[in-house]
């Protein structure tokens, strides 16, 4: 289905992008990038927390005709605010993306791809 091809090029532009960051960023920077961390507390609080950040944005996404003149401005400006006071990912491929130049998967499917995979489907459903 069109889902499924549209996931897998995320997940390949992401590893693109990663390799092309790997190849120009300078060696001093490499350790500064890496998987984000997941929310503060339990495996279940970070994958509940990146559900209802993820869900935000879904909900956001299908609804942005309700805000009005300078859509993507307003939610470019949401999602940032969300990133910034949360820390969630939001995006499972951002996650992955991460987690390929670090080498370091840890939390990426439980966390990142069921939380995210959750929200969105919950935002879908209202």
């Amino acid at each position: 289905s069109d889902a499924v091809l549209y996931i897998g090029a995320q997940f390949a532009g992401s590893a693109v992008a990663v390799e092309a960051i790997r190849a120009l960023a300078p060696l001093d920077l490499h350790g500064a990038i890496g998987p984000p961390p997941p929310a503060e507390g339990s495996y279940s609080s970070a994958i509940l927390h990146e559900a209802l950040f993820a869900g935000a944005n879904c909900l956001l996404a299908l609804n942005s005709s309700a805000l009005g003149t300078g859509t993507p401005l307003k939610v470019a400006t949401i999602v940032i605010l969300l990133i910034r006071i949360g820390g969630a990912c939001m995006d499972p491929s951002a996650a992955f993306a991460g987690a390929l130049f670090a080498g370091r998967y840890t939390d990426l499917v439980e966390v990142y791809c069921v939380g995210a995979a959750l929200g969105a489907i919950a935002a879908g459903t209202l």
